[in-house]
C-alpha cells in the first residue's frame, strides 16, 4: 500500500472519529493527513508530508476552530435580522409540563422543542415564544397565552 493511501486513509478515519465524537479537533488532523497526502502524490519526501501534516493541523486548528465551532454548534448568526429566532411570536402547546426549574417541551408547527418558562405550565396548555436561551438556541424561552390568574 502506498504512502499517499495511508495518509488519505488516516485523514477520513480522523474525520469519522470527530463524526462519532465531535470535539471539534480531529478534523483538523484529517486536513493535515490529506495535505500530507498530497505531498507524498507530487513525490515529496517523509520529511516534507510530515512537515506539512504539522504544519497544516496546527495552523488549521489554531485559525478555525473557534470559527467552526461557533458554527457547528448553532450559535452563528448572519444577516441583518441576526438577533431574532425563527420560533420568536410563535405559538404552540406544551407537551411535557414546565417548571421555572425544569425545562418541559413545547409543540411547535409539526416540531418538539426543549423550553422554559417562569412559572409552571401545564401539559396541553397554549404558549407563545418569547425568545431563546442565549447560551442554548435551541430551548426556548415561553409564556402562557392564559392570564395568570385563569389557572
Amino acid at each position: 500500500m502506498s504512502v499517499t493511501v495511508l495518509w488519505v486513509i488516516g485523514g477520513v478515519l480522523c474525520a469519522l472519529l470527530e463524526m462519532a465524537i465531535p470535539l471539534m479537533v480531529l478534523i483538523f488532523f484529517a486536513f493535515g493527513a490529506w495535505v500530507a497526502a498530497a505531498a507524498a502524490g507530487l513525490g515529496y519526501g517523509p520529511d516534507w508530508q510530515i512537515g506539512s501534516f504539522i504544519a497544516v493541523s496546527i495552523l488549521s486548528l489554531v485559525l478555525l476552530r473557534k470559527h467552526a465551532k461557533t458554527f457547528f454548534s448553532g450559535r452563528a448568526r448572519s444577516g441583518e435580522d441576526a438577533g431574532a429566532h425563527p420560533m420568536l411570536g410563535r405559538s404552540g402547546v406544551v407537551s411535557k409540563m414546565i417548571t421555572p426549574f425544569e425545562p418541559g417541551e413545547v409543540h411547535i408547527g409539526g416540531s418538539f422543542w426543549r423550553a422554559t418558562a417562569c412559572r409552571p405550565l401545564d401539559c396541553g396548555e397554549q404558549v407563545r415564544v418569547l425568545s431563546a436561551l442565549p447560551d442554548d438556541a435551541l430551548t426556548l424561552y415561553v409564556e402562557s397565552l392564559r392570564p395568570a390568574g385563569d389557572r
